[in-house]
């Protein structure tokens, strides 16, 4: 896979600036995610090994595989996003990592700031001229 990227000349350097800063914010918002799904899955892992079996309600088991798979999901996603539209290309997967913001609901930690970066990066990424830098009509 090449690194260059798709940028076309005639896009302006606001617009090329505005899709690097919602790409740069994806890829830390997914690293974060991933952190706090690693976070969740370890203590999920060290309360079942110090708990006796029956101890540990099910409701219980259940939130936490929940939380750890809802932040692993949504991180992956918006990593994989910052990194593709970081080159100019995916922009429907990053629209769609933006909507991710849900998957972090569950967690609490994360869903402020992806709310937030979700709210900005669609704004950006609905503009005509960003369509244009990303090659689509």
């Amino acid at each position: 896979m090449s690194l260059e990227t798709s940028e076309p000349d005639s896009t302006d350097a606001a617009t090329r600036a505005r899709i690097r800063k919602v790409a740069r914010w994806l890829v830390i918002q997914g690293v974060l995610e991933l952190l706090v799904a690693l976070i969740v899955g370890v203590g999920w892992a060290m309360q079942l090994q110090q708990t006796v079996v029956g101890e540990l309600g099910r409701f219980q088991q259940v939130a936490f595989v929940f939380m750890a798979a809802c932040a692993l999901l949504g991180g992956s996603v918006k990593l994989a996003a910052g990194r593709r539209n970081r080159l100019f290309r995916a922009r429907r997967l990053g629209i769609g990592a933006l909507w991710s913001a849900f998957f972090s609901l569950p967690t609490c930690y994360c869903f402020p700031t992806a709310a937030v970066l979700a709210v900005y990066g669609l704004r950006v990424y609905s503009d005509p001229a960003v369509r244009k830098a990303f090659g689509e009509p």
